[in-house]
């Protein structure tokens, strides 16, 4: 396959304008919500979100460089890496997502269910595909290769990589902030870093194969429908973790503060006997 891209294109200039400066608008005033939310809320969590997201988006040329994505070049740039542009609002977009992270935290504090883990997953799903496959069908952007799920010009993939590495956001979340007081929770800033790559790679690494070896087209679908699966047992595991069995499956394991570690002279008593 190669790690070929398009040539160069670029968009119309009105959707140049709705996605430069409509999506900008829609990140800062996010952006100002979350320092609401810090200040007169007193919860910080949509702002560290907002912080991570924008961190995460610094591997946004790694992706569409695995993922053969070129975006239109009359885009203003954010910044370049591996050789591919990544356009000024793509920083925001990675930041509104990951505050998605928050809520789904909000709401796993109530309990985690299969349906409500498959119900956040799904509506991620849905939102990415109206998010990046109506700016894929508009030109904004491309994909290259032997791209399996493509449909309308756009790698369907997206959706479901997206899905998982944005909702397990908030399962780290109900992990990490009961036991990160003050300060200490400055390090849920690394949350969507390691939530989204840790999908994308876990679930899309048979997609990173189908994109980037010498494979037929029949094999990189069925390697999508793969990555497809990775991406739901992630989910499903996500449920599993949460949930763990009831302490009367466990009850035969030893109470760890309740051990007593031999001395010297009980190991010499044990062998004189």
């Amino acid at each position: 396959m190669g790690n070929d891209l398009p040539p160069g294109f670029e968009v119309d200039p009105a959707v140049l304008f709705t996605w430069q400066y409509v999506s900008t608008a829609i990140g800062i005033l996010l952006f100002l919500w979350t320092l609401y939310f810090a200040f007169a809320k007193r919860d910080s969590l949509p702002l560290l979100m907002f912080i991570g997201g924008l961190l995460l988006s610094l591997n946004d040329p790694l992706y569409n460089s695995l993922f053969h994505i070129r975006y239109a070049e009359n885009f203003p740039d954010a910044f370049v890496g591996f050789g591919i542009a990544t356009p000024a609002f793509m920083p925001l977009a990675y930041a509104g997502f990951s505050i998605v992270g928050y809520f789904v935290y909000r709401s796993f504090r109530a309990g985690v269910s299969i349906r409500k883990v498959m119900s956040f997953w799904a509506l991620i799903f849905v939102v990415d595909i109206i998010f990046e496959g109506i700016a894929s069908s508009l030109g904004a952007f491309t994909f290259d290769g032997n791209q399996p799920f493509e449909i309308l010009g756009w790698g369907f993939y997206l959706a479901w990589l997206n899905a998982i590495g944005f909702m397990s956001i908030g399962a780290l979340l109900l992990f990490m902030v009961p036991r990160l007081p003050g300060w200490q929770k400055l390090f849920l800033i690394a949350v969507p870093i390691l939530c989204h790559l840790g999908g994308v790679f876990a679930s899309g690494w048979p997609l990173m194969i189908a994109l980037n070896w010498d494979v037929s087209a029949p094999v990189a679908w069925l390697l999508g429908v793969v990555s497809l699966a990775l991406s739901l047992v992630f989910a499903w595991s996500i449920v599993a973790l949460a949930n763990p069995s009831s302490d009367a499956e466990h009850q035969h394991l030893p109470d760890l503060k309740n051990l007593k570690i031999p001395s010297g002279g009980d190991i010499q008593a044990v062998r004189g006997g």
